[in-house]
């Protein structure tokens, strides 16, 4: 045999392979069970026999009819990776190309060492060229297309590698063996749901009256983050509530009362199939000052969108590093790109006492909006002592949190990015350090740091365990969705970690000297400079004020929220469905049954809604939608970038992950362990009084809420790393996160 490969072969380098009957069947892949071994010398008998063996053996309990395969190696390969005809989570009609084009390497992408892996998603049903400049995608889907008319099936995990000359080599093809049942959507239902989508994106790009710009894109992340906040797939009812409470008109109200451009009444946020995306022109008009003409405001908002589609990584970072929205240390800086785009001097001198207006405004409007909060907190309790029924007190509180609770919180939020905004820029002109930022952010006295002091009284007796489980009680870690369990549900999981002697070097009350007489001149300098006719002192409670009173006043209205839902869990039993359901209604037909609007069908009406609502969350879960949708082809096809992550603190560690949205425990052991999560909002705050290592989240941006908790704690963090980095991310078992180098990458 060894004689036989020389003379078919000669010196050619050789890929010796398993091929084994328990691998590549119609029921069990056994994917990279088996050894293989790479770029064996041809002439090197020795070497090959070894090669043999190794394989063999790797079979375990040898038997004759297993065999061995022996290939030629690929020369000059230009790209190589995987091939899925359909998507592993729900079997929906998709090819998905993750491949690597920077070595010549051919298993970079089944041994998961890739680091430079690239990711092409194509609906099957998309008869265009892919993705525009990617000729060599459009010619490895040719080739599969090919195989899965030779093989009669539409299931298979296709491994290739392209030469320079362009031709696609097929290595391996096996089916995908994993059973959908009752997840898989039928492909036409799929087909469908993308067409609609496309015909809503091209209806909505001319512009309402009271929006400028000449076309719009979309994207799951630029403002009010709703893919962190809510999941890129919502149910009904978060999706709902999310639009009832911020983004149908809240978040126009308080961006015109703070003075910005007035849109309403345009919403912010719509759906296609199912997934929420933000109306990224009408998040840049509402970042308009009023005070901008239209003629330089649509220029301005042209040139910003302009920008996003040409760097799309920075969809998460829009008001730090696309859209002007007040005036920064750094502002002279930031905005020299504008010269070189058609601005003159006379509209950057515009813009900047647009944007002077805003930020100096910015600290007197704290105080009216914290006293909002404390109407609101008032007002819950007057709430809760009524004799209402279920879906009347859910009514009460609802409306409650969205008269005194979310618009405050907008305000508050607006005031704690100007804030963030100003800290930042005056690290990026050099007046402070990445350090002293870093400090200053550990000093707040945020609810994080009041969750983990309150943990700490309770060990050592200062406050009962009843206490802190009744003021905490109201968080979930998805605020909006009812299906997610209180604290209150389960205290040992989310709060009892918490519950811990404090540390010998913590002292209460300390001072902490994050900026000293030096510095502390600079900054005063650096405002006088800008015309902000603050003291140093007055800053600092600027910033004090608005980075801890929007993650207080979230706090205190979700309180709000939460006990609205529970209340529709209570609605929902005496209607006889579960909370699974309630999930898949919208807010609005509840609250119109309340209202004594007409549903007809009483119970039984229900659970038809919920099974609309169910059918539409599944639908959505099967569609695979991009980030950002720049072009109708965006809904059929798209390259998954990788994102430029918001790393939080200058620590580095490497230490061993677990994922829970792949690995969910009912108690897990969290110390010392870097946690990756698909989205964080302050539910998540449970995390922190696990001791873990470091925090790596798919979505969230860089003034997100787990960002300012992360800095707060001290904990290393990669916030929105994007769904392709954390998929790499998601399977390792030892992760390296340096947040002082910018970058997170898998050991192993």
């Amino acid at each position: 045999m060894l004689a036989q490969v020389r003379d078919k072969f000669g010196d050619h380098a050789l890929a010796v392979r398993s091929s084994a009957l328990s691998e590549d069947s119609w029921t069990n892949s056994n994917a990279g069970g088996f050894s293989s071994v790479l770029d064996v010398p041809g002439s090197d008998t020795l070497r090959l026999q070894d090669a043999i063996n190794h394989v063999a053996l790797s079979y375990g309990d040898f038997w004759g009819a297993n065999q061995v395969l022996i290939q030629a190696m690929l020369t000059s390969v230009v790209r190589h990776g995987v091939v899925l005809t359909r998507t592993l989570n729900h079997g929906a009609p998709y090819y998905s190309l993750n491949f690597d084009e920077t070595t010549d390497h051919t298993d970079l992408v089944t041994s998961g060492r890739g680091q430079h892996l690239r990711t092409v998603i194509v609906h099957r049903g998309w008869q265009s060229q892919p993705l525009p400049g990617d000729p060599l995608s459009g010619k490895i889907i040719e080739a599969v297309r090919e195989i899965e008319g030779f093989v009669g099936h539409d299931a298979l995990d296709v491994e290739f590698a392209v030469t320079a000359d362009d031709v696609v080599h097929v290595l391996q093809i096996r089916p995908i063996t994993i059973v959908h049942g009752r997840d898989q959507v039928d492909d036409d239902v799929v087909y469908q749901a993308l067409q609609n989508a496309a015909t809503s994106f091209e209806r909505k790009q001319p512009p309402s009256p009271f929006v400028l710009g000449r076309r719009t894109i979309f994207g799951i992340m630029p403002d009010w983050n709703p893919a962190e906040i809510i999941g890129p797939t919502p149910r009904q009812l978060a999706l709902s509530l999310y639009q009832y409470l911020v983004t149908d008109e809240i978040w126009a109200t308080q961006r015109a009362e703070y003075g910005y451009r007035d849109v309403r009444p345009h919403p912010l946020m719509f759906t296609f199939g199912g997934h929420p995306y933000i109306d990224v022109r009408a998040c840049f008009n509402s970042f308009m000052p009023s005070a901008i003409p239209d003629h330089l405001a649509g220029r301005l908002i042209d040139y910003y969108l302009d920008l996003l589609e040409d760097q799309p990584q920075l969809h998460d970072k829009v008001e730090f590093a696309v859209a002007f929205t007040c005036l920064d240390f750094d502002f002279d800086e930031r905005s020299r790109p504008l010269l070189q785009n058609g601005f003159s001097e006379a509209d950057l001198a515009a813009l900047r006492t647009a944007l002077a207006g805003i930020t100096r405004q910015a600290p007197g409007r704290c105080q009216g909006q914290l006293d909002q909060i404390a109407l609101l907190e008032k007002r819950f309790h007057h709430v809760m002592e009524a004799d209402l029924d279920p879906l009347a007190k859910a009514f009460a509180l609802i409306e409650d949190c969205r008269r005194f609770g979310t618009l405050p919180f907008a305000h508050l939020a607006r005031a704690a990015f100007v804030a963030s905004s100003l800290l930042r820029s005056l690290e990026k002109t050099g007046v402070t350090t990445r350090e002293q930022t870093d400090c200053f952010l550990k000093s707040l006295n945020t609810v994080s740091g009041s969750f983990e002091r309150d943990g700490w009284a309770v060990a050592e007796g200062g406050e009962s365990w009843e206490e802190f489980v009744g003021r905490y009680a109201h968080l979930r870690p998805g605020t909006y969705e009812v299906t997610s369990p209180t604290y209150a549900e389960d205290p040992d999981r989310y709060l009892r970690p918490t519950v811990k002697a404090r540390p010998p070097d913590y002292s209460d009350g300390e001072t902490v000297d994050f900026w000293d007489e030096d510095t502390r001149a600079r900054i005063q300098n650096a405002l006088s400079s800008e015309g902000l006719p603050w003291t140093v002192k007055y800053f600092e409670g600027f910033l004090r004020q608005a980075i801890e009173g929007r993650e207080y006043s979230k706090f205190v209205f979700s309180r709000n929220l939460s006990s609205a839902l529970d209340e529709l869990v209570r609605f929902g039993k005496t209607a006889g469905i579960d909370r699974g359901r309630v999930s898949h209604i919208g807010i609005q037909w509840l609250l119109a049954l309340h209202t004594g609007m007409p549903v007809t069908g009483g119970d039984s009406s229900l659970i038809e809604q919920a099974k609309k609502g169910e059918e539409w969350h599944r639908v959505a879960q099967a569609l695979e939608l991009p980030p950002l949708l720049v072009r109708v082809g965006d809904i059929f096809a798209y390259e998954r970038h990788l994102n430029q992550p918001n790393f939080v603190t200058s620590g580095r560690v490497v230490a061993e992950a677990i994922d829970l949205a792949n690995q969910p425990v009912d108690n897990p052991d969290l110390r010392g362990l870097i946690v990756l999560i698909p989205q964080a909002d302050p539910g998540f705050d449970w995390l922190f009084g696990h001791g873990i290592a470091g925090l790596i989240t798919m979505y969230g941006g860089a003034n997100s809420h787990m960002t300012i908790r992360a800095a707060e704690f001290g904990l290393p963090a990669a916030i929105g790393v994007g769904q392709a980095l954390y998929d790499q991310l998601s399977g390792a078992r030892l992760i390296e996160l340096d947040c002082t180098a910018n970058w997170v990458r898998a050991l192993r």
